[in-house]
């Protein structure tokens, strides 16, 4: 049985967090696969900018099981070699049992801790929803910088949801807030307005500066649309219960949307 967490949210009851690496794999690919477009368009525009290299070095950080970067970076028709880094021992090793491309390997590692006389310049650094998760975003942003080589781009994802976010009125709103207000990211997932920020103060201040973006909403969908929207949504949420989402899904009356953003640096 696969190894859980609780976390006690003060009054707001018990979350149990699934640590099942595989399962969250499986959560997360629709919401990857949904955003293949988005990322094929950004990686697109990034080659177009890039030095002509014989092979380019890209680097997946924060990779999971690879499926994100292995859907995405051959698509390219470029020549490469992509290191995947992770922190998580077991994901590393998915990927490596399900990969079957020799251009892609995979290291465990953190981030905040990856060195260049180990691992080299990159051309690429993708990372896809990693930094928020990083112990010191700004910190493992400026490192990953530091293994971008001259004319590379780092590309990071993030998203923001909170408009979807339980919001309840009068004294129960106020409970909310003053119950979450002291876990870091507690209440809303808002990363994706602290990308563009957080580039900015890079050193050496980015060349250039890309942002893209894909918005999903439930605008128009019917019941079995918002379900799976839903699904999506909450897919970083293993704590959220599921008869939540049914009644979310339900609620034709209420609009939800939830934000991608793609962030692009230029070195």
């Amino acid at each position: 049985m696969p190894e859980q967490n609780e976390h006690a949210y003060g009054n707001l009851g018990t979350v149990v967090l699934d640590n099942d690496t595989t399962a969250q794999a499986e959560r997360l690919r629709p919401l990857a696969d949904d955003l293949l477009e988005l990322d094929m368009r950004v990686l697109t525009r990034v080659v177009e900018r890039l030095p002509k290299r014989e092979r380019y070095a890209i680097l997946d950080a924060g990779c999971a099981n690879g499926h994100v970067a292995r859907s995405r970076i051959p698509r390219l028709d470029i020549p490469f070699h992509c290191l995947g880094v992770d922190r998580c021992a077991e994901a590393v090793a998915q990927a490596r049992k399900q990969n079957k491309d020799s251009r892609f390997l995979y290291s465990c590692a953190e981030i905040d801790e990856l060195d260049m006389e180990d691992y080299g310049q990159f051309d690429i650094i993708f990372a896809s929803r990693t930094l928020q998760s990083a112990p010191d975003p700004a910190k493992a942003t400026q490192r990953l910088w530091d293994m971008l080589a001259p004319g590379g781009a780092l590309i990071a994802h993030a998203l923001d949801d909170d408009t979807h976010a339980v919001r309840p009125s009068g004294s129960n709103l106020e409970l909310l807030l003053r119950s979450t207000a002291a876990l870091a990211r507690g209440s809303d997932r808002h990363h994706a307005r602290e990308l563009q920020s957080r580039m900015l103060r890079l050193k050496p201040t980015p060349s250039d500066l890309l942002m893209e973006f894909k918005v999903d909403h439930t605008a128009g969908l019917d019941s079995e649309e918002r379900k799976r929207f839903f699904e999506n949504a909450f897919i970083s949420r293993n704590g959220s219960p599921r008869q939540r989402r049914d009644d979310l899904a339900d609620d034709a009356d209420t609009f939800f949307a939830l934000a991608h953003s793609v962030a692009v640096a230029f070195k």
